[in-house]
């Protein structure tokens, strides 16, 4: 697994479980689809996938590396209209990464974030760590 792999891993897990549930709800990611702020009103979700560490995973001749990185999960809602329906997104997302691997990647427990304002919106967010090895 490389990097492409975790980033692509992450997004399909994300865009699945969007669709599924909220499936009116756009996700906007890093260097990627952007929302129209001018005429967006209703809440959306901003996914950042970060890698941070590296070390060396075993002492084999050919060692195991494994990457660690975060994933950063904003729900933003025009100023206003409160929290309600951001809190209940973040919820659920915050579910849906929780402990589980899948296709290569090992999340962890969601560490909450503070909210901000930001352009007129407002957005609260989590930080997903998780790992994968890069086999040799």
């Amino acid at each position: 697994m490389n990097f492409e792999d975790a980033r692509a891993a992450i997004a399909t897990r994300l865009d699945a479980g969007m669709t599924a549930t909220y499936p009116a709800v756009p996700v906007v990611y890093e260097n990627h689809t952007k929302v129209d702020l001018a005429t967006q009103t209703a809440p959306y979700v901003r996914c950042d996938v970060v890698f941070n560490d590296g070390e060396q995973a075993s002492i084999e001749l050919t060692p195991l590396a494994r990457y660690r990185g975060a994933t950063y999960l904003a729900v933003y809602a025009k100023e206003g209209q409160g929290t309600k329906a951001v809190l209940q997104i973040l919820a659920y997302l915050a579910g849906l990464f929780k402990s589980v691997k899948f296709s290569g990647v090992q999340s962890q427990v969601a560490v909450p974030m503070p909210g901000a304002e930001k352009d007129g919106w407002y957005y609260v967010a989590i930080r997903i760590p998780f790992w994968f090895d890069d086999l040799p």
